[in-house]
């Protein structure tokens, strides 16, 4: 359904075939995920949309400004979005040195410091909730 209008608007745009089509082809992808992950997440199709419509634009708005220090005045829990730059921040990086850089022909210590500070990385930004329930316990 949406792969003729996909290929047009690339053509009309200059964008088929280049880097900045995969840059967008994913962040599209990342933010169709993370919306759906919000109505997977909510009790109900109303609390769903009390974030969307409560939250984002709260966030927008901020990041509009240009006021980052209000990010972490929105309310508890808010401050996790500078958190989770962090790791998008990490994958795009990745993402972009990856062709130019072979990094399993890196030097074993080098590539064991990158897999242990990653390891640090998460376990330093997961959240640990003995009493959370597994999401697919939900249903």
């Amino acid at each position: 359904f949406y792969k003729p209008f996909q290929k047009q608007i690339y053509k009309a745009t200059g964008l088929q075939g280049t880097r900045l089509q995969k840059i967008w082809q994913t962040f599209v992808t990342f933010n169709l995920i993370c919306l759906t992950w919000v109505f997977f997440r909510a009790a109900s199709i109303s609390d769903a949309w009390y974030v969307l419509s409560n939250g984002v634009p709260d966030i927008v708005s901020a990041l509009l400004r240009g006021s980052f220090a209000e990010l972490f005045r929105l309310g508890p829990g808010k401050t996790r979005f500078f958190q989770s730059l962090f790791p998008l921040t990490a994958v795009l990086i990745v993402f972009l040195v990856k062709e130019r850089v072979d990094f399993f022909t890196r030097p074993r210590w080098f590539r064991w410091t990158v897999y242990y500070a990653l390891v640090y990385v998460i376990l330093y930004h997961s959240v640990i909730n003995a009493k959370a329930q597994f999401a697919y316990f939900k249903f």
